[in-house]
């Protein structure tokens, strides 16, 4: 068996997934204030106007002096890098809704520049400002709105304090800058082209309950027609959304030298798609406010020094693929906002995650005993945050922590086992995220183990006993991840394939038995009652085997997102919550719809409310955490719940799988 499994992982290197991760951050030290994506988004030019592939041609070239995606540390606003270059401001004559000032021009950008990759949002106002004054209030990533042209330079000026940025680098766009960004090369009404606008913005007929066919005033309220959460649309070829639609956005110039009106572009939710176009310009008073007008920033960097510092990066367009596309900072800022992941948790998050790397072994590790186990989870606690080795402020953690689990010993005797399924997880991601040849040496030892420890029938016993009659589910489901992790690090590798095979079939034999999946099964017979933390690792563990349809599943996640949410409190909670959240919340994430909706309000509360002023969480309830040491068990409670909290980018939802 090692011998198929050597071969098969040989062929996998062989067929050319060698490349190594670069950073792009370098020494630009215009960027020491944010944080960058070492590997940012792709965005797709798919059903974009012309022009609009060149336009992304130009931005990824110009990436190799610059990031592509910068975020601000406190405020987590995502910026993309706009190239200079030249475009035509205005429309054609024979554009539909075309205005007297809309008179076609050539004009140069000659400097990149940084500009918000969505609208700034109301939890990012409220952070700064201190208050919300919009009027559809909401949870969620809902534009600010209802904000003044005045109100919105004051906010420029605070954000830079509170990020501490020089005074200058935030600022409202220029109306050029605008509609250069907006078009991103396209010479249409929208940058989806002169037709529809549903694929690209909200606006009257789309912001509703259902679709308009007729623009009026009463029907705008009857049919609740409001504003959307940012990031749900297509993007253009520089990867902003929302540029189109759903708030006007002021800008920074006068609309007239004769008078004081300032410039709002873009069109908003409550108005025709003719006023959403690239070109169309209107205007507001400074000091008044309204429901359809919000904002979108720009990033100023110091060009002539950065210039000086920075070296080419050798990243290309390198991106972040398959399950962990939605890490890079655009992914992650877009599901945050899609899945509705606060502000405030996110901000826990990166609490906890300085806390770890605080208590961290010099040595690279964590814990005192076990500690493959608690390395792993917290190694997969950074990654699933979107960290690398070269990142500012995590990377060397992560380097150290990653560097300790390639050079640890193979240990299957430790913790039953536990350990190595753990830290299994955590180097198949290390090796998927770096490519590291060490670290493939590493991922293909410790996969063997797991693939000859399964028993025939699919499932596992503590120390990988294939041999054994007794079947353990929540021993199996830590290797399920590990199995699932390296399916995707080498798609041909058979034997990979074949365990997960034998791992469905006996998953939904072992739920149907007693209609809920069990802890453990002796034999044929013997069978140990369902409880909350099976329940979720059963079910979670069929979906990330694409198998989330299945109906063997279907009641199972109806009990967790109607039962088991109603035990989620740090006072009086079941044995082995946070193991079972764990495993519940991303249940619930590839569930969807108000499973997840539900479960995902409930367990941020609980997790912001119960996080310590240090940045770590107590283990609540009996059993797991049972270190001697608290740091220890702190470690333990505090990667879970940072990987809760990185729930809706961690993975993709997942997929059918195609085994053979």
């Amino acid at each position: 068996m090692r011998v198929v499994v050597k071969y098969f992982f040989t062929l996998f290197v062989v067929f050319g997934f060698l490349e190594n991760l670069h950073s792009q951050t370098g020494a630009l030290s215009f960027l020491k204030k944010v944080d960058v994506s070492p590997l940012p988004l792709k965005v797709s030019t798919t059903g974009l106007a012309a022009g609009s592939e060149q336009a992304f041609e130009s931005q990824s070239k110009y990436s190799k002096h610059f990031p592509l995606e910068i975020n601000l540390k406190k405020t987590l606003m995502v910026f993309r890098m706009i190239p200079p270059g030249t475009f035509y401001r205005g429309s054609l004559k024979t554009e539909k809704g075309r205005r007297p000032d809309e008179a076609l021009r050539k004009s140069v950008m000659s400097k990149s520049f940084y500009m918000g990759a969505f609208e700034v949002t109301q939890e990012q106002w409220q952070a700064v400002m201190g208050k919300n004054p919009s009027k559809f209030k909401g949870e969620g990533s809902l534009p600010v709105e209802n904000v003044t042209w005045e109100e919105s330079i004051a906010f420029c000026r605070k954000l830079e304090q509170l990020e501490g940025l020089e005074r200058g680098t935030i600022s409202l766009p220029t109306e050029n800058q605008w509609e250069y960004a907006c078009k991103a090369g396209s010479r249409t009404a929208f940058y989806t082209g002169n037709d529809s606008l549903d694929k690209a913005g909200w606006f009257y007929k789309n912001s509703g309950n259902k679709m308009l066919n007729e623009f009026t005033k009463e029907g705008l309220a009857s049919n609740n027609c409001r504003t959307k959460l940012v990031g749900q649309k297509q993007p253009n070829a520089f990867g902003l959304y929302d540029m189109h639609g759903n708030v006007w956005e002021w800008c920074l110039d006068l609309y007239s030298p004769k008078k004081s009106y300032r410039n709002v572009r873009g069109g908003g939710w409550n108005v025709k798609s003719e006023y959403c176009r690239s070109a169309l310009r209107r205007y507001n008073l400074p000091k008044k406010g309204h429901s359809s007008i919000g904002l979108r920033l720009v990033f100023y960097h110091n060009q002539k020094a950065a210039r000086a510092a920075v070296q080419p990066s050798t990243q290309g367009n390198n991106t972040f693929t398959g399950i962990f596309q939605n890490r890079s900072v655009l992914g992650k800022a877009k599901a945050i906002s899609k899945y509705r992941a606060s502000q405030q948790g996110q901000q826990s998050l990166l609490k906890s995650l300085r806390w770890l790397k605080s208590v961290q072994n010099p040595d690279g590790s964590w814990g005192v005993t076990k500690k493959a186990a608690y390395t792993g989870f917290a190694s997969l606690a950074f990654m699933a945050y979107g960290e690398n080795g070269n990142s500012e402020e995590f990377g060397l953690t992560l380097k150290k922590a990653i560097d300790w689990m390639k050079n640890s010993k193979l240990d299957t005797i430790t913790s039953m086992g536990y350990t190595h399924a753990i830290k299994s997880i955590a180097i198949a991601e290390a090796y998927m995220l770096t490519k590291d040849q060490d670290l493939f040496e590493s991922l293909k030892e410790n996969i063997e183990v797991i693939i000859e420890g399964q028993q025939t029938n699919g499932s596992y016993d503590y120390r990988y006993r294939a041999e054994s009659t007794r079947q353990d589910l929540s021993f199996a489901a830590w290797n399920y991840q590990a199995l699932r992790v390296a399916y995707y690090a080498a798609e041909n590798h058979l034997e990979v394939q074949k365990s997960i095979s034998k791992a469905i079939k006996w998953l939904k034999m072992a739920t149907k038995k007693l209609d809920g999946f069990p802890y453990s099964i002796k034999g044929n017979s013997s069978f140990t009652a369902s409880k909350h933390t099976m329940r979720a690792a059963g079910t979670y563990s069929l979906q990330i085997f694409g198998e989330g349809s299945a109906s063997e599943i279907k009641n199972d996640i109806k009990v967790i997102s109607v039962e088991d949410s109603k035990q989620l409190n740090f006072e009086n909670c079941p044995n082995e919550c946070l193991y079972g959240w764990y495993y519940a919340t991303q249940a619930m994430f590839n569930a969807g719809g108000r499973s997840w909706e539900s479960w995902n309000k409930k367990i941020q509360k609980v997790l912001i409310e119960n996080q310590s002023n240090e940045g770590y969480w107590e283990y609540p309830g009996k059993y797991h955490g049972d270190a001697k040491d608290d740091v220890t068990n702190r470690v333990y409670a505090t990667s879970l719940s940072a990987l809760m909290l990185t729930t809706p980018y961690r993975y993709t939802i997942p997929e059918k799988l195609n085994l053979r």
